[in-house]
């Protein structure tokens, strides 16, 4: 049955626009984003942007029939698209406040 998680990221104050800006651009890199998907093992992937009083948060759901090896495989990957993801995030995101929501239910 496939792991899956959802991780909630705080955006550093004033740089959500530079967050969604790139996520948007990755419709242009579609046939991109597939292979990096399937070089790391992952089934899917959502990205959801939280917006609030309390500032914005990127939300990142992922699934894979191997969770933990799909995220061993990203941090050690050297494909254009997972090293520009992780500039983002280290310039936009505020990782050491990253936390994992709390999974309930899960359809494989």
């Amino acid at each position: 049955m496939p792991d899956a998680q959802c991780v909630r990221h705080p955006i550093k104050p004033g740089q959500g626009e530079a967050v969604v800006n790139w996520v948007a651009h990755l419709k242009q890199r579609s046939t991109e984003v597939t292979g990096v998907l399937a070089d790391v093992g992952l089934i899917a992937e959502a990205v959801f942007m939280e917006r609030s009083d309390h500032g914005d948060y990127l939300l990142i759901y992922t699934s894979a029939r191997d969770l933990r090896a799909a995220n061993e495989a990203l941090s050690r990957s050297q494909l254009p698209l997972v090293r520009e993801f992780d500039q983002l995030m280290a310039e936009t995101a505020d990782m050491e406040k990253a936390a994992s929501l709390e999974l309930l239910y899960h359809t494989p």
